[in-house]
């Protein structure tokens, strides 16, 4: 596992964050398929298009943990997707919300941002703070996708697994 870019113990204060590089950093297997799907699809581009997502070819057992979400404007974000696994583990169904009008979801709006500004995928483990199951704590990895020129961030593909 490669040297983490800052490693903390999860906590609200200081969650554990990455830039992954490689699937091989990822010890959970279905952030890794979706990582390893993800940079499938980018090959030798810094992102792939948003486009090039095929839920038919995202690997099955993955779908389930999958959020997609939507770059609806400078540093405004909508869930477009949300996972049947993250629903149930959350508890609650984000579709079509702004991540910013989530009560708790402040960490995941900045997280978001500087996303839009570094433009690699990372990964973070943190405690759920944006739902009322709010005792459990989920590993992602978040990766980017290109809008048709390949040069704007214009969707992020997201997995998340609970713990």
């Amino acid at each position: 596992m490669p040297e983490p870019v800052s490693v903390f113990h999860a906590s609200v204060e200081s969650p554990q964050f990455f830039a992954v590089e490689s699937g091989d950093a990822l010890s959970a297997p279905l952030l890794r398929a979706l990582f390893d799907y993800w940079h499938g699809l980018r090959g030798d581009r810094p992102m792939p298009l948003f486009t090039e997502l095929d839920p038919l070819d995202i690997p099955r057992k993955a779908l389930p943990h999958v959020f997609l979400i939507d770059v609806a404007g400078p540093n405004r974000f909508v869930v477009r997707l949300q996972g049947t696994e993250v629903v149930h583990q959350a508890g609650v169904d984000l579709t079509g919300r702004f991540i910013h009008e989530i009560e708790g979801a402040e960490g995941t709006q900045s997280r978001f941002e500087n996303l839009l500004v570094d433009r690699q995928p990372y990964y973070c483990r943190v405690p759920l703070s944006w739902s009322r199951n709010d005792f459990k704590v989920y590993e992602t990895v978040v990766c980017p996708l290109a809008d048709g020129s390949g040069t704007e961030i214009r969707r992020i593909f997201t997995g998340v697994v609970f713990s």
